[in-house]
C-alpha cells in the first residue's frame, strides 16, 4: 500500500465516523422523544378518562369499562413500539450518503 491509498483509506474512515456520529445524535433525538408528547399518548388518555367516566355515571357497565381502557393501554403501547421501530426517511439519507462515500 502506498502513501496515497493510505491517505485515501484515513480520509473514508474520517467521514464514515462523521457520518455514524451524525446518525447517532439523529437517533437518539429521535428515540428519546417523551411518551407524554405524543399523540397516541393523549388519544389513550382521552379515551381512559371518558371509559372510566361513562362507567362511574353508569352510561356503560364497569367491566366494559376496564376492558376499554386496558384495550386503549395496550394499542398505545403497541403505537409506541412501532413508532420507535420504524425506520425514518432521515435513515434513508444516512444510508444514501454512507453508498457514495464507500463507492469513492
Amino acid at each position: 500500500m502506498g502513501n496515497d491509498e493510505v491517505l485515501c483509506m484515513i480520509k473514508k474512515m474520517k467521514a464514515l465516523l462523521r457520518l455514524r456520529l451524525g446518525y447517532i445524535q439523529m437517533r437518539r433525538a429521535y428515540v428519546m422523544k417523551a411518551g407524554w408528547r405524543s399523540t397516541e399518548f393523549w388519544i389513550t388518555v382521552a379515551t381512559a378518562v371518558g371509559s372510566l367516566y361513562a362507567g362511574a355515571s353508569a352510561f356503560i357497565s364497569p367491566e366494559l369499562s376496564i376492558k376499554v381502557v386496558a384495550i386503549a393501554g395496550g394499542v398505545y403501547a403497541l403505537a409506541r413500539a412501532i413508532t420507535k421501530a420504524t425506520a425514518t426517511t432521515k435513515d434513508d439519507e444516512f444510508l444514501e450518503k454512507l453508498a457514495e462515500v464507500l463507492k469513492k
